[in-house]
């Protein structure tokens, strides 16, 4: 990857609040890893002044997650927050330690499905990657919780070598079991930002990556999720912000760019403006001007649209942003190969607003009216094999997460 000299800066659309580094599990693969993370909660004041600059800016969403967010005494404090402010939120935890307090000041808030980590239904295979015996079914009894008092649930599914070929149990228990409205197994694991990649031994190989993508789509198909090709005008939902439109607030007011680029400081929420850090911020401009089509190695690559510029895994992995990490590249170029095979030569193919694109989480089908929706992505590999696009046409319309009606 290269440097460009056109630089577009999109408007600042969330703020991620680490409100602490402290962790009740010893994830085996975390990128922070527990040997080496930071004790400590964010304070009230910090949180305060925090909101207060990102309201100032237009900011309408926030993510709080952590370690564990849900360990923070003051958690139903940043909620209630976040809910008299009008804000969009994300909420990411482990599940363990929900209580009905917290339920309560999550409901009737703008909230996007709580983000709980899930990595097996078998407690042996879950507890060997948190090292924490119990820990599958606390997890299970704080996802019930949610369930009881309505608030949904999507389940975060990191996929190592200890459980990667699991995925079919999982979902199907998921499903079946758990009443979530979504499943995301993410089966690119992040190098720790120690630079010392102590999580190297669990982080998956490209034949895990296989084995992950065929499990995944098979259980999909298997379970109903058979997608048809849809030709009418598809339907535009929310539009919910993600990299490339976010700064990270640490526990202790530092601003970051990433949770990946937790050592680069961009400034101090309790002395500098947010909108001075986004707009003046070397480090954010330099991240902007990454241009993968003049990389000698990306520019011939078939899933350069379906790829992004990862800077928090380049410099977690080689300490350089702008250095290409073999193996992720490895590994994505196997999983979008599957992702392609699994479209099976365009029996998934829609249109989205008259674009070609193809339905990427084929599990996250939900019904509203008697009409489905799921959400799209739109493949430029697809658009110029089947539709002979230009590679200006692919652009208008690539990288957009949108919703389709499916029949």
């Amino acid at each position: 990857m290269i440097e460009s000299s056109n630089i577009h800066i999109n408007s600042l659309q969330r703020v991620i609040f680490i409100i602490t580094e402290e962790c009740n599990n010893k994830c085996v693969h975390c990128y922070n890893s527990y040997l080496t993370r930071r004790k400590g909660f964010m304070s009230k004041e910090i949180f305060d002044v925090g909101l207060r600059k990102l309201l100032d800016q237009g900011v309408k969403s926030v993510c709080i997650s952590g370690g564990e967010a849900l360990l923070h005494p003051d958690i139903v404090y940043f909620i209630e927050q976040v809910k008299k402010h009008h804000l969009h939120l994300r909420l990411y935890t482990n599940g363990q330690c929900v209580t009905e307090k917290v339920c309560h000041a999550l409901q009737g808030m703008d909230l996007s499905p709580v983000s709980v980590t899930l990595y097996s239904c078998n407690d042996n295979v879950h507890d060997s990657i948190t090292q924490q015996k119990g820990s599958l079914q606390k997890t299970i009894a704080g996802i019930k919780m949610f369930s009881k008092y309505n608030i949904p649930v999507q389940i975060s599914a990191p996929v190592t070598r200890l459980n990667a070929k699991g995925v079919r149990e999982l979902f199907k228990y998921c499903k079946t079991d758990l009443n979530v409205v979504s499943f995301g197994p993410n089966p690119f694991i992040s190098y720790s930002v120690n630079h010392d990649r102590t999580n190297s031994a669990v982080i998956p190989s490209v034949d895990d990556i296989i084995e992950f993508a065929k499990e995944y789509y098979s259980v999909a198909i298997e379970m109903g999720f058979n997608i048809i090709p849809h030709k009418e005008t598809c339907d535009w939902r929310d539009y919910r912000p993600y990299d490339g439109a976010e700064l990270t607030i640490q526990y202790d007011g530092t601003v970051v760019a990433g949770t990946l680029l937790s050592d680069l400081t961009l400034g101090r929420i309790q002395n500098d403006q947010l909108g001075e850090i986004w707009k003046n911020s070397h480090l954010l401009n330099k991240w902007r001007g990454i241009a993968l089509e003049k990389s000698d190695k990306c520019s011939s690559c078939k899933f350069l649209a379906l790829c992004q510029p990862n800077v928090g895994d380049n410099w977690v992995a080689n300490n350089d942003m702008l250095s290409l990490d073999k193996h992720w590249c490895e590994c994505n170029e196997a999983y979008y190969e599957s992702l392609i095979d699994w479209s099976d030569g365009g029996k998934y193919l829609i249109e989205v607003n008259g674009r070609p694109g193809f339905v990427f989480d084929v599990n996250t089908i939900t019904e509203q009216d008697g009409t489905k929706y799921a959400p799209a992505f739109f493949s430029k590999k697809i658009a110029a094999l089947k539709y002979n696009m230009s590679d200006t046409e692919c652009e208008e319309v690539a990288r957009q997460n949108i919703i389709v009606k499916i029949n």
